[in-house]
């Protein structure tokens, strides 16, 4: 009996899937992961849809006007684990404010100053 800690050349699994007209191999990476194309998935709540990303890119926008567009400093401040203040400073001197407030953890508000 051979060795079993002792590779041998001789062992190697074909897989084969049925595509039209033809048998072919599958598909693997070049580490040998089979690689699969999903045709089809169940729905998700909360998917990404046209409108969601309508939304959401809305809201970035709405988060890039508080940023001010020369600045060469960011200061940032706590309030334990929450980011409770944003100072935006151009060669020493304050240019904006970000003063951020939360409500049971969550962020309900942001004041530009």
């Amino acid at each position: 009996m051979a060795d079993p800690t002792t590779p041998s050349p001789f062992r190697a699994v074909a897989l084969w899937g049925w595509k039209d007209p033809a048998w072919e191999a599958v598909v693997t990476d070049t580490d040998g992961h089979l690689q699969v194309d999903v045709l089809s998935a169940a729905a998700v709540a909360d998917a990404a849809t046209a409108s969601n990303q309508t939304t959401i890119i809305n809201h970035l926008a709405a988060i890039n006007s508080f940023t001010p567009s020369v600045y060469d400093t960011v200061e940032l401040s706590y309030t334990g684990t929450n980011l409770t203040g944003v100072v935006y400073k151009l060669g020493g001197v304050t240019v904006s404010t970000l003063t951020l407030t939360y409500v049971g953890g969550d962020l309900t508000k942001v004041v530009k100053s």
